[in-house]
């Protein structure tokens, strides 16, 4: 664990219990709870968390690389918990509720994969370098600025290589199904008609 991830988990436990001392209950840990989801519906809740985080459809470059990058965080969507796509972490402005692996980690928990495909999305909005990186399809740098941004641990050449070739079989075999999906693309329009926030 890096020494940034250490001091920010070990100051948010002290906020947690500051606030419950407080009786303010501004904070809640919840249970952790496994939430699974199939390759092809984690990347339609990402291609509608996209809307929701940017006002507009993700690129096939862009939606492809999201989909690696959150099925190397998760297991290919075996591993999800609370809803939370991405693994990401307790930094959301009036995010309420976290859960924590055991580690010294606390993970935002989402009530919906829509919610926590829209944070994911908000994450990566915060790291411009790596959006650019994504529409590129340019995966070594990528995570190069990933890794910048803090978004991960672990070493950053094999975690690059893993990207690649998720983000080639997300094209390959999973985006296509995305695509063709009639309801969906009736679900998107309504959300980017919804939607208040600037298109991409």
């Amino acid at each position: 664990m890096s020494m940034l991830k250490t001091f920010t988990a070990t100051v948010f436990t002290l906020l947690l219990i500051a606030e419950n001392a407080n009786a303010q209950n501004a904070y809640t840990v919840v249970q952790m709870i496994q939430t699974p989801l199939s390759r092809e519906d984690m990347a339609k809740a990402l291609k509608q968390g996209h809307v929701r985080a940017f006002g507009s459809e993700p690129n096939e470059s862009r939606l492809a690389m999201g989909w690696a990058q959150v099925a190397l965080e998760n297991g290919h969507g075996r591993y999800v918990y609370n809803h939370n796509l991405g693994n990401t972490t307790a930094w959301a402005t009036g995010q309420s509720a976290y859960y924590n692996p055991g580690d010294h980690n606390y993970y935002k928990s989402y009530a919906t994969f829509s919610d926590g495909a829209a944070a994911y999305w908000e994450t990566i909005k915060r790291c411009t370098a790596a959006v650019v990186d994504f529409d590129k399809g340019d995966s070594q740098k990528a995570s190069h600025d990933l890794k910048a941004c803090h978004y991960y641990e672990a070493l950053e050449a094999p975690y690059a290589r893993l990207l690649k070739d998720l983000f080639d079989y997300a094209k390959r075999s999973v985006l296509p199904g995305v695509y063709n999906d009639e309801r969906l693309k009736q679900q998107i329009q309504q959300l980017v008609g919804n939607s208040t926030t600037s298109p991409t």
